[in-house]
């Protein structure tokens, strides 16, 4: 009977593979081993950041912002992807609310960014270029009345601001140029 190299790799690596008795039978003296490291591997309270590639349109209440606890399932382990970020990755509360939703390209923050408060209530949203903001931009109180809204261009404040006081009351407007307020002249203080 001939056997080819390749056959033989086969038969070997299967073997290999087929070895490892120590994770298929627990340690007779200790029956209770391999139960006990599958629970501390399935049920952790540790906040944990997954690469997720839907979307996620939700508004921030706490419809849009549950966790796998809130289904009853355990929470995974923390896990660290392997080479850059990308996609839309999701961070958490310890107790497994969202805390942040960010779009990265290449490790670099590249899209749509939204940060909670623990309660559930969005706090800030808007898009980032380069891992600055960059385009419309909103925040709200914990209450959920607007804080303010206005424009960022490559992560300065760039035209009309919008700001609003706790009872949604509107505050005066400022305009801003390249990250400099422009809404009104300051006399010189130096006489130049």
């Amino acid at each position: 009977m001939r056997f080819s190299y390749l056959t033989v790799l086969v038969i070997f690596l299967a073997l290999i593979g087929c070895t490892d008795q120590e994770a298929d039978h627990p340690d007779p003296k200790n029956p209770h081993e391999t139960e006990s490291n599958q629970t501390k591997e399935l049920v952790t309270n540790k906040p944990f950041d997954l690469e997720f590639s839907s979307e996620d349109e939700s508004n921030g209440t706490f419809g849009g912002n549950s966790s796998p606890s809130d289904l009853g399932l355990p929470m995974p382990k923390q896990t660290k992807p392997s080479g850059p970020k990308n996609g839309l990755i999701k961070e958490y509360f310890e107790d497994g609310l969202v805390k942040e939703e960010t779009e990265y390209f290449n490790g670099v923050k590249e899209g749509k960014r939204k940060v909670w408060y623990r309660s559930g209530q969005l706090y800030k949203s808007g898009t980032m270029k380069n891992d600055r903001w960059h385009g419309k931009y909103q925040e709200w109180y914990e209450n959920g009345s607007p804080k303010l809204s206005g424009q960022y261009m490559d992560g300065q404040q760039d035209g009309e601001w919008i700001f609003f006081d706790k009872e949604g009351i509107n505050l005066p407007n400022l305009i801003f140029e390249n990250g400099i307020e422009t809404t009104r002249k300051l006399p010189s203080l130096l006489g130049d």
